[in-house]
């Protein structure tokens, strides 16, 4: 996963974004991150064949990002995004791809457009929610993190996913909600029980809820 880690007044929390990995369809249960999608609708007076060029022509300028996203050659994943959801206004996915790009050069303004726009198309992506609150985070709009958060996990049936719930939970230690805080790491850590990061800021929380032995356990 991406972690991208903070130092704070109240203790050592981070964001983690969905990790890239190359899928056909990002609507597999374990799809992270950037993904590839080819055929898409085409809005407009053109041909059919018009259409299906566009949308492959898109699909590989998306593919060609994911290659320069894995060389971390943000910059040039950038431009080859762009130049897909120029192709291609309504492709939802490329725009998660370009703003999960832009995130990484920490151009956190053009990436919460770019979400936003991602799940303007698609409002069922919750990982698009996901990474928007990750840039809520770094932007310190707290509140706003933890709305899009919630979305996200609402999306995946209100159970969501270890994920979602510990960006949650850091969103809520950052308000000084702690009981939020860890009822939130404590449903992560039920789906991901080994994470180190969630089970140290679990603790934390904990310890502000003056929890000392459970703080302890976690943290050992």
């Amino acid at each position: 996963n991406y972690h991208f880690f903070m130092r704070t007044n109240f203790g050592f929390v981070g964001i983690i974004l969905w990790q890239v990995r190359k899928v056909k369809n990002r609507h597999i249960n374990s799809a992270r991150g950037l993904v590839i999608l080819l055929l898409l609708a085409v809005p407009g007076f053109v041909s059919a064949q018009s259409s299906v060029s566009k949308a492959d022509a898109a699909g590989a300028l998306n593919k060609e990002g994911i290659g320069y996203f894995d060389a971390q050659q943000y910059e040039a994943a950038i431009e080859s995004l762009s130049r897909a959801v120029l192709l291609q206004p309504n492709y939802a996915t490329a725009y998660y791809n370009l703003g999960s790009a832009y995130f990484r050069l920490k151009n956190f303004e053009k990436a919460a457009d770019a979400f936003q726009k991602a799940v303007k198309l698609d409002p069922n992506y919750a990982e698009a929610y996901n990474n928007l609150g990750a840039v809520y985070l770094e932007q310190g709009e707290v509140e706003k993190a933890v709305n899009v958060f919630k979305e996200s996990i609402w999306l995946k049936a209100g159970i969501g996913d270890a994920i979602s719930l510990y960006n949650l939970g850091c969103a809520y230690i950052r308000l000084g909600s702690f009981r939020e805080a860890v009822r939130s790491l404590e449903r992560a850590k039920q789906i991901d029980q080994n994470n180190v990061e969630i089970r140290f800021n679990l603790g934390y929380a904990y310890s502000r809820e003056k929890r000392f032995r459970d703080a302890i356990r976690e943290i050992e």
